[in-house]
């Protein structure tokens, strides 16, 4: 079983990741609840009830810690082709604390960074949530410390439900950003799988079924490639290129390389997701 955030238990007892439907939900219940903290707002209740938590630890808990706690499953089952394991600090062994404070050559990088996703090539990425109320813009405040404490980090990734960074955040490398409307594309069969690791541990992502036709192309496309060492494929009109991509992914296995050109970078993100989405991370790593 994986090592997950030590609030983990708390954030589950309070019913607000139970059921959920899109991210728009979470958020709604995030206001909701730290109206009305004592009290869980699980789904299908036109009624809250009282949460199983005593008042001492709901008192403690925040909407950032509910946002932490989504982001270290989303990191482990969702970004699963981009990483091999995901924690947050609470979470991180013995070993991987003493090398990353190494690394960084700063003692208290814990309390300046929310958690640590390894890539498959085994580089390190530090992670940072940050809540927005009202999905306002984030300022540079927010993110100014984690940025100078993660310096000889391989990469950073900011976790948060604003729509929008600063521009100035599209000069710096090496950063990868989740953002509210990242966020939105979250869907209930998601949420499932993100439920299903945050209570035991486990999660694989699962490939939609295939169409007959869908069937009968990728068989063709993998003769081809399985024969030939270079192999173009342009997809029919209509076809998303990433259902194709994951399934050819899938068969083929993690020993060949797959090179993947997009006329726009609309389409590019969308491949992304479906990857995300379908591909298993055995036979994946981005």
């Amino acid at each position: 079983m994986s090592q997950r955030h030590q609030r983990t238990p708390q954030i589950l007892a309070t019913g607000l990741l139970t059921g959920l439907t899109s991210f728009a939900e979470l958020e709604s219940r995030l206001d909701h609840f730290f109206t009305e903290p004592a009290l869980t707002v699980g789904p299908g209740t036109e009624k809250e009830t009282p949460s199983s938590l005593p008042e001492s630890e709901t008192d403690s808990l925040t909407a950032t810690l509910v946002l932490e706690v989504l982001a270290e499953a989303l990191l482990t089952i969702h970004h699963a082709p981009f990483f091999r394991e995901a924690h947050a600090t609470t979470a991180l062994s013995p070993q991987v604390v003493t090398k990353i404070r190494k690394e960084s050559g700063q003692q208290e990088i814990l309390s300046l960074i929310h958690g640590v996703a390894i890539a498959h090539s085994g580089e390190a990425w530090a992670w940072l949530v940050i809540h927005s109320p009202d999905r306002t813009p984030i300022k540079p405040k927010a993110y100014k410390q984690f940025l100078e404490a993660t310096e000889a980090f391989s990469g950073r990734i900011l976790i948060t439900n604003a729509d929008e960074l600063p521009k100035s955040l599209d000069r710096l490398p090496r950063l990868f950003s989740l953002r509210g409307r990242d966020l939105d594309r979250l869907e209930t069969n998601d949420f499932r799988r993100l439920n299903r690791w945050l209570h035991t541990g486990q999660g694989e992502p699962k490939p939609q079924q295939r169409t007959a036709s869908r069937t009968r192309l990728l068989t063709a496309l993998f003769d081809r490639m399985v024969s030939q060492p270079v192999v173009t494929v342009q997809t029919p009109p209509g076809w998303q290129s990433g259902t194709v991509l994951s399934d050819l992914i899938d068969r083929l296995g993690p020993r060949r390389t797959v090179w993947a050109l997009f006329s726009t970078v609309t389409e590019l993100r969308q491949t992304v997701h479906t990857l995300q989405r379908e591909a298993r991370p055995s036979s994946l790593a981005l």
